[in-house]
């Protein structure tokens, strides 16, 4: 869980950070980006190790209830398939982007980098938004497997939680300009020679000679 936290955490930053540099609104610099894709590989590479070191043990365990949990989701079980899509598309994009991450020629290519960065992000929302939670509880301590559909107050709270992130966010975009605006202003009427009273002179018999 936290592999992957470290893993979409920076790929939301760089994708923020370059959409801000595409719009001309705030440049980062290409230090601090390469060293969050840094970050970002290496977190996703440790959750996919980590994820195949937890499938090998349920497997190997033989344990009954860890089994289903990983036939629910890469199967389907007892006739659900609800999760299967989403399971396969998760891993499908992370692996894909990791491909790229992983191939310094392919990492050096702006487009394909923002994609895969992009693909790390969408597969954690997946995996951990959708998938993780819910598989939990399938099959029930009952034995009984249904699929999970989230209801409208659901996803009420989920887009509030969102907004709410975004509106943050804009508000501190707004804060940063406007200091370094003024930050400028003040360094640009800092270095500007003062006027004298000699120049002021001088401008006075140009005046008159006109």
């Amino acid at each position: 869980f936290l592999a992957t936290a470290f893993a979409s955490g920076p790929a939301l930053l760089i994708l923020l950070a370059g959409g801000l540099a595409r719009a001309k609104v705030f440049d980062v610099g290409r230090e601090a980006v390469d060293r969050l894709s840094t970050i970002m590989t290496y977190a996703a590479t440790a959750s996919v190790l980590l994820a195949a070191l937890e499938a090998f043990t349920a497997l190997y365990s033989g344990v009954p209830a860890a089994g289903e949990h990983l036939a629910y989701l890469f199967l389907g079980l007892d006739g659900h398939f609800g999760l299967v899509v989403w399971t396969y598309s998760s891993w499908i994009l992370l692996l894909l982007a990791l491909a790229v991450l992983l191939i310094p020629g392919l990492r050096r290519r702006p487009a394909l980098a923002y994609a895969a960065t992009a693909s790390v992000l969408v597969s954690v929302l997946i995996d951990k938004g959708l998938c993780l939670v819910t598989s939990g509880f399938v099959p029930s301590p009952l034995g009984y497997v249904r699929d999970y559909r989230p209801s409208l107050v659901e996803l009420a709270i989920v887009i509030g939680i969102y907004a709410g992130g975004a509106l943050a966010f804009g508000a501190a975009c707004r804060w940063l300009l406007t200091s370094e605006s003024a930050s400028e202003s003040t360094i640009h009427a800092f270095h500007q020679p003062p006027s004298t009273a000699r120049d002021s002179g001088m401008a006075t018999v140009a005046q008159l000679e006109n």
